[in-house]
């Protein structure tokens, strides 16, 4: 089949399927590690300023502190204050809370036993708190110390994304550390645990948060099926900056282990991918059809370009049966159900006023 397309739409064609292709899948470790973001930044720091304080009963000492107690009510520009007791040193821009603490801010609502927040040397630090995330979930730490070089510290950390106290998973950790750059996390005995059962556990993680590609786990997969527990762990090897390799170890409750794989490459002329997925043994395949058969999906893709303006496209899939997909409901490392399997060839030919494809 051929067909005939103006220069532009075909660059922009290509365009937009590199994009698309290339997209980078390291976007962190957990859903805990994009939440804290949500937290005060050392510039909004900076730019802090106190605009009322309330309080059942309001001292002044010697020394120029504030003392307030009752129903106490600090609101600033970038922060809400509430707690039964506080002290303000305006001079030292000090302020202490204690008792049915609470802080909130545009997307985040923190409850804490004690507060302290240093506005001249940027530095917060809360004990025995739960925080709330706007429609994202919500979590606990004994101790939450943000520095002033912007590194992040939570120890004995439980969060889930779940939108009630109903958990259907949770995650905890010893320690959680978010690095100066807020792209590097480190965390250290890590637990997941489904309802009040753990399934998992790591010792020590380093990862990142974001788009910087920088080598360690991503975000995990975890549901409740027909095929009982299903919990995927990626790992991503940022091997060079032009190319990657993400392995994904899967256990299905009622089939068994999956292990997959993604890599992909850019170069000088070409950009691509290739993926699979691998099970040595499927028990409940095995239970219905009383076949022992190794169960496995494989996808390759490449683009290359020349300088001729010739150009060439492959796209093709693979399974090693028909009731792959609709057993598995895996696309190699996404989800989801297929009615078709991908077996594409396309050449293409380009010139400055016209564009030829052959598929």
């Amino acid at each position: 089949m051929f067909h005939v397309y103006g220069t532009n739409y075909a660059e922009n064609t290509l365009k937009q399927t590199m994009s698309n292709r290339f997209t980078s899948s390291a976007k962190g470790l957990f859903l805990v590690i994009a939440f804290f973001p949500a937290l005060i930044s050392s510039d909004e720091i900076q730019e802090f300023d106190i605009k009322s304080i309330s309080a059942q009963i309001i001292e002044s000492e010697e020394d120029g502190i504030l003392k307030l107690t009752g129903n106490v009510i600090i609101n600033s520009d970038i922060v809400e204050l509430w707690s039964d007791e506080a002290t303000y040193d305006k001079e030292k821009q000090l302020i202490k809370l204690k008792g049915n603490v609470q802080a909130l801010s545009k997307s985040l609502s923190v409850e804490a036993e004690s507060m302290t927040a240093d506005f001249l040397n940027k530095q917060f630090y809360l004990s025995s708190s739960s925080f709330k995330f706007e429609e994202r979930g919500f979590g606990e730490a004994q101790i939450v110390n943000i520095r002033a070089e912007g590194k992040i510290e939570l120890l004995n950390v439980s969060i889930t994304s779940c939108k009630n106290e109903n958990t259907e998973w949770l995650l905890s950790a010893e320690e959680i550390v978010i690095l100066e750059d807020r792209r590097n996390v480190v965390s250290k005995d890590i637990w997941v645990k489904l309802g009040r059962v753990p399934i998992f556990y790591f010792p020590y993680i380093r990862s990142a948060v974001g788009d910087e590609k920088f080598s360690g786990f991503l975000a995990p997969s975890l549901k409740q099926g027909k095929d009982g527990v299903d919990l995927s762990i990626p790992f991503f090897f940022s091997l060079a900056p032009n190319y990657d390799l993400t392995l994904v170890p899967r256990f299905i409750e009622e089939r068994g282990t999956v292990i997959g794989a993604e890599g992909r490459y850019l170069t000088r002329n070409s950009l691509g991918q290739f993926s699979f997925s691998y099970l040595e043994k499927d028990r409940k395949f095995s239970k219905q059809t009383s076949q022992d058969t190794k169960r496995w999906a494989t996808n390759f893709f490449n683009h290359s370009k020349f300088s001729s303006g010739l150009s060439y496209e492959i796209d093709t899939e693979h399974v090693s049966d028909i009731f792959y997909f609709e057993d598995l409901d895996d696309d190699i490392l996404g989800s989801q159900q297929k009615d078709y399997l991908r077996k594409n060839f396309q050449l293409s030919w380009i010139n400055k006023d016209i564009s030829v494809k052959a598929k």
